[in-house]
């Protein structure tokens, strides 16, 4: 992709050993570029039912008409086929057809209902069409989320089933003998911190109680941001660029409080998923703050103990801040009772579904 998160692509492949091919997705290739964009753009054009399922996925997504480019020139020697974004859905179904293979489909986002820019309505709709038509055909389909996995089932009309984005249990050491924090330490940590995700509402709120606590986010920092939220509360603040999956984790027994806020406002896909974050919080022992989406509310019914459910109203946050700080030693203390009764979540716990599905 050609930005902050290559190294750590890079540490990922020499760690496992992959055998990765990276086919250019921004203008590093512009012709390449150039010719998939002019395709997505003039056919978003046509109405939906004039075009061939091949030609509504490449004006759904451009990455689709490059990726089947690519697998036009090249032979590759395969038994399954396992896709993982709306882009890769079309050429996985129409290779396994082509190579007599099974393919499978993760939808780790309910992509019809994430934020769309470019024609809402009708890249909606092109998005339901392709999910309703194509997932039939898979081997199996898995969802990051119980939520997710019931819209797609009522969509399709088949089994999903939901395999968690939780983590190796190794990666997650116990907090047990870590020096207690003088002040309350939180976390929030995502590819990008910005706008759009309930931070600005929550640090307006916490900056009433910077004597108290102290907050890092760790991410790739956007520009306004940084000058019209950050500069002004930086004193309790602490901004961190990403970092290695390991590294990441290694890190979290040293705080006490995850922030796991979404703005279910910005699309009704935020309303239903589960990210990667609140997974981490949860294994490493973390109080999680999770404001009320239905995903997240229905995480936090299911384990009451790890946290505690907010909403994104000022006088609410402010109102769980200060109950936070006055429970500031039973939130410390019971890190390590969290941590080890997460310890039957882990990713080895989840994979025992992918194997059952595999067979």
């Amino acid at each position: 992709m050609h930005n902050w998160a290559d190294t750590l692509d890079d540490d990922l492949i020499a760690k496992y050993h992959l055998d990765l091919v990276s086919i250019p997705a921004s203008k590093q290739n512009y012709l390449f570029w150039l010719q998939a964009s002019l395709w997505n753009r003039f056919l978003a054009f046509f109405p939906l039912r004039s075009l061939s399922m091949r030609f509504l996925a490449y004006a759904s997504n451009k990455r689709t008409w490059q990726l089947t480019q690519y697998l036009k020139k090249n032979n590759f020697d395969y038994d399954h086929i396992e896709a993982h974004t709306l882009g890769a859905l079309y050429p996985a179904y129409s290779w396994s057809k082509k190579k007599g293979k099974t393919f499978s489909f993760d939808v780790e986002d309910f992509h019809p209902e994430e934020k769309i820019s470019f024609q809402k309505n009708k890249e909606k709709a092109r998005r339901y069409f392709l999910m309703k038509k194509l997932l039939p055909f898979a081997k199996f389909i898995s969802a990051a989320s119980p939520l997710i996995a019931e819209e797609t089932e009522k969509l399709i009309h088949k089994k999903v089933v939901t395999i968690n984005n939780s983590f190796p249990e190794a990666e997650f050491k116990s907090p047990k003998n870590l020096k207690i924090n003088a002040k309350l330490k939180l976390l929030w940590f995502s590819q990008h911190i910005s706008f759009g995700r309930g931070l600005e509402y929550f640090l307006e709120a916490a900056w009433l109680y910077k004597e108290h606590i102290h907050i890092s986010l760790i991410g790739s920092l956007n520009g306004e941001f940084k000058n019209k939220i950050i500069l002004p509360k930086q004193e309790f603040i602490e901004i961190r660029s990403p970092m290695p999956q390991e590294d990441l984790h290694a890190i979290l027994p040293h705080y006490d409080v995850g922030l796991a806020l979404e703005d279910g406002k910005e699309d009704y896909n935020r309303e239903i998923c589960l990210t990667n974050k609140i997974w981490a919080y949860y294994q490493a022992g973390l109080f999680i703050l999770a404001n009320k989406t239905k995903a997240q509310i229905q995480f936090m019914q299911k384990r009451p103990e790890h946290g505690q459910l907010i909403s994104l109203k000022k006088n609410d946050l402010t109102t769980a801040l200060q109950a936070l700080i006055e429970a500031k030693k039973l939130v410390q203390s019971s890190k390590e009772k969290r941590y080890r009764k997460a310890k039957t979540e882990s990713i080895e716990h989840e994979m025992e579904k992918l194997k059952q599905l595999m067979k």
